[in-house]
């Protein structure tokens, strides 16, 4: 069918937007509210891809694809209709009157005779063959039933059917009480196996009073640990642990030596080197770190920990400056719709903090707040394009043209389906 034949079948548009003619040059024609159908909506009962009109062989026809509110033809929900003039297409609010000026009714195929009965008249010689086929092979009688036979039929299917269900009882009851006394024998054999021997428990209470005994008299504390024996299992290594934390304790700091006076030296020429600055906190925290290890006794350690405290505090109040900083930056662009520009500013930002969990989930969220906002931009911006399309392409193209812009013309993975999407369509105005 050529296109000017096709041109011939339209559809009379009437929604919110007022009233339009919608040519049916190609099949299959999407009706929704999506940006990319060839007919758009804007009636909130629309779905996103609605239905569609498709040419078949015998004209064209409606189908629904699986819409939210349902497809309406003449007031009767459908799921498809072979469209004739006059038929009206309803969804929601909005109407789509069918046209067709060189519409006729679809033809009856010559052969369709063959599939009518034919009739037999009476006194034919079909009638008396049928007649006496009939008289030569009578029906079978009826076997005959009394009521005694029928009761008990009927009590045997009740009685089957009542063991049945007995039988799938009894079987639910045995599995529940399976599971039951499987989950007793697990309680006890792990009553058995986590149970501690009076040795044990004797241990445990023994590295408790040692604990508290220690902040005072560390002397005391050992003596109290060496009793515990290595039959005490995993307490034994505990008290082990202790009795070196509480000799060093007890014999107090080690006296200072060349090497320890040269690391601790480093290690203060690098806080001056920071002088504040939040980059140098991790290698701070590191070498006093390796400090500690090295020298556990040494009299220096107070003011090792005072350096790893003043480090960590600069670094904490250097993150949440880059933050805020990057929160008022984004909002300022999303005031102007820049979202490639807001994108770039988190980003870098995500860049720089990602192995900080910390802070990352902050600025995970605020970039999903960019893209949630510049996909509604695009879904608003894309819509009006469209309708503007036919009655003023240019107003369409600025409008395409200047989301373009917003999305950074392609140059932001986050946006760059878009910018191509946009891209197409400015190139089917041309």
């Amino acid at each position: 069918m050529n296109v000017e034949c096709a041109a011939m079948q339209r559809l009379i548009v009437k929604d919110d937007i007022g009233e339009r003619t919608f040519d049916l040059l190609d099949s299959p024609i999407v009706i929704g509210r999506a940006p990319e159908v060839k007919l758009l909506l804007t009636d909130k009962e629309s779905s996103r891809r609605h239905c569609q009109v498709e040419r078949v062989d015998l004209g064209w026809k409606v189908v629904d694809l699986e819409s939210r509110n349902g497809t309406r033809v003449n007031g009767k929900f459908v799921n498809q209709h072979l469209l004739k003039p006059g038929d009206v297409i309803s969804i929601g609010k909005a109407t789509m009157a069918f046209q067709d000026p060189d519409w006729k009714p679809p033809a009856v195929p010559d052969d369709i005779s063959r599939y009518a009965a034919t009739p037999v008249t009476a006194g034919s010689a079909d009638v008396a063959e049928a007649a006496g086929a009939a008289a030569v092979e009578p029906p079978p009688p009826e076997r005959p039933r009394t009521g005694h036979t029928t009761s008990v039929g009927r009590r045997s299917r009740v009685d089957s059917a009542s063991a049945a269900h007995e039988a799938h009882t009894l079987k639910l009851v045995g599995v529940f009480v399976g599971i039951f006394l499987f989950g007793v024998v697990v309680l006890i054999v792990w009553g058995v196996v986590t149970a501690e021997s009076p040795v044990q428990i004797a241990a445990r209470n023994r590295i408790e009073q040692a604990r508290k005994l220690g902040e005072t008299d560390p002397r005391g504390a050992i003596n109290l640990l060496s009793e515990i024996g290595n039959d005490a299992g995993g307490y034994y290594r505990e008290a082990q642990r202790l009795i070196e934390e509480f000799k060093a304790k007890a014999e107090g700091p080690a006296a200072s030596t060349p090497e320890e006076e040269e690391a601790l030296r480093k290690l203060n020429d690098l806080v001056t080197e920071a002088n504040g600055r939040a980059a140098f906190a991790d290698r701070i925290v590191k070498a006093a770190q390796d400090f500690k290890n090295r020298f556990s006794r040494s009299a220096h350690l107070a003011h090792v920990d005072d350096i790893v405290a003043r480090a960590t505090k600069d670094k904490t109040m250097v993150r949440g400056s880059a933050i805020e900083a990057m929160d008022k930056q984004v909002a300022d662009l999303l005031t102007r719709k820049e979202f490639a520009s807001a994108w770039k500013v988190a980003d870098e930002t995500y860049a720089k903090y990602k192995t900080d969990l910390d802070v990352r989930p902050a600025i995970e969220k605020r970039m999903s707040e960019i893209t949630e906002a510049e996909n509604k931009y695009y879904s608003e911006e894309t819509t009006r394009a469209k309708l503007l399309t036919k009655s003023n392409p240019e107003i369409a193209k600025q409008i395409y043209l200047e989301l373009l812009s917003k999305l950074g013309n392609g140059r932001v993975d986050a946006f760059s389906t878009q910018c191509k999407t946009i891209q197409a369509l400015l190139d089917q105005l041309k």
